[in-house]
Formats: structure tokens, sequence, C-alpha cells
């Protein structure tokens, strides 16, 4: 109790003083330091306050070409990740840190780049980390703003080479498609799909190119392929509308294949 009473009155989060007359600043202080001493009495020892920073996206570029030994952190879930992610990135889902340092990240020295889809799980988790003690913790957003390199797991785009695809389906959105598509997509949050035209198909499963239209502040906007079937929503992959947009083949619909 006094460690948690001496760090609320050092970060300001408790006042002592009448805020007329007296020099809060500095009453927050002394009186974090009683609680320090107390704690002290009690067996807890007094510590770095936790930090970590937010840095633009053009930061993060700079850190990340620089040879330092850092490592890119993305927490967002598997299949987001597998979707796409930024190049040498390593996969530490938010919801997995807990109260034990990742075993993926030994070094709580090493300079650590955190992002996610948004900004909101990054932020999460770089404040998870620093309550750890790691020392250089540095988030920067999500990849919806990002404009830089995107890799992908396997084979993520259907060529119409692909013999396992039959590019020649009709890219009209049945009702019957449409059908399909609204009950796949009826659990996501945070992002709404309007399906433009059928890509492809292979068996029962259908690629459909879709506008997504993202609720969070200053998100961009972006295309995406979505392959959906009779048991749901397979999986999605993003087409970043600063690389793509422009291209007649991902605005009007008029392409087969991707």
């Amino acid at each position: 109790m006094y460690y948690r009473l001496a760090i609320m009155y050092e970060e300001g989060l408790m006042t002592a003083g009448d805020p007329c007359t007296d020099d809060l600043d500095a009453l927050g202080k002394k009186k974090a330091e009683e609680y320090y001493k107390l704690a002290a009495e009690n067996g807890y020892e007094k510590t770095t306050t936790s930090a970590w920073q937010s840095i633009t996206q053009d930061e993060a570029k700079k850190m990340m070409a620089k040879d330092d030994g850092h490592v890119i952190v993305d927490v967002r879930r598997q299949d987001e990740y597998d979707a796409g992610h930024i190049p040498d990135a390593i996969l530490i889902p938010n919801e997995s840190i807990l109260d034990s340092p990742p075993e993926a990240l030994p070094d709580k020295e090493q300079i650590i780049l955190v992002y996610c889809r948004s900004g909101n799980r990054s932020k999460q988790a770089a404040q998870k980390l620093a309550d750890m003690g790691y020392a250089n913790v540095y988030e920067f957003g999500g990849i919806n703003t990002w404009d830089g390199g995107i890799e992908m797991k396997g084979s993520a785009l259907m060529t119409e080479d692909d013999p396992e695809w039959d590019c020649s389906v009709p890219a009209e959105i049945t009702e019957e498609i449409r059908t399909l598509f609204d009950d796949a997509m009826k659990d996501l949050v945070g992002v709404g799909y309007t399906p433009i035209a059928v890509l492809g198909r292979q068996g029962n499963t259908y690629c459909i190119l879709c506008k997504a239209t993202v609720v969070y502040p200053d998100a961009k906007p972006y295309n995406a392929l979505v392959y959906i079937n009779d048991k749901g929503l397979q999986n999605i992959y993003e087409i970043w509308i600063d690389k793509h947009a422009e291209k007649e083949e991902f605005t009007d619909g008029t392409s087969n294949c991707a």
C-alpha cells in the first residue's frame, strides 16, 4: 500500500495541500518520499517508475534501419500477423503478456519497437513491458497506418496461374454471395467491409475484393481480399491503399484476379 501511494504522489495522481496556496509538486515529492520510506521499512524497495515512449512511424523506420540489436514486436493475434506484418517482426500477442517477461524478450535493455493494428493494444503491451522492467520500449501505433513494407505468411494472394483457383467466375456480388458474406463477417468489429467483386473461387471458398472502412481516428482506408465459405470467414489480407488505390483493378472491380 505504501509503495502504491508513493507512486501516486510522485506521478501527481494524488495531491497534498491547497492548490491555491501551496507548491503541490514539492509537497507531492515530499509525501512520495515519506511513503517510499514507509514502504522500505516494510520490505519494499523504491524502483524507477516504469516508462515507455510513443514515437511516430517515421521515427520507427529510422530506428529499424539501425544495426543496434532492436526487435520489432507485433502484439496482434496470430491470424492478423499471418495476414500481413512488418518485415522481421516477431509475434507476441498482447493477451499473452501477463506477469512474466516473454521468453522471446530475454534482454530488458534491448530496444523494443511495438505495434498492433490501430495503436490501442500496442500501448497496453508497451505499458506492461515497461512495468516488468524493460527499459527501452517504443510504441509506434498500428499497421493500418503503416506505409512501409508488409510480409505475408505463405502464399496469401491468389493469382491467375494458380491452378487451384478458378478466376473465370463472374465478378458480380450476387444475392447468394452477399448473404454468405454478411453471415461470415457479422462478428467483426472495428472495421466495416464492403464487397466489390468476386476475384476467384476454390471449391466452396470465394476470394472477394473489399473496401474497408476503419472506425479508429486517423486510420487510413484500405482494400482487402476476404476469403469466405459456408463455414464462415477464413482469412483477410490487407492491400494498402497508398500502394494500390491508384490501380484500376483494385478500385472498380473489373479485374477477376489479384
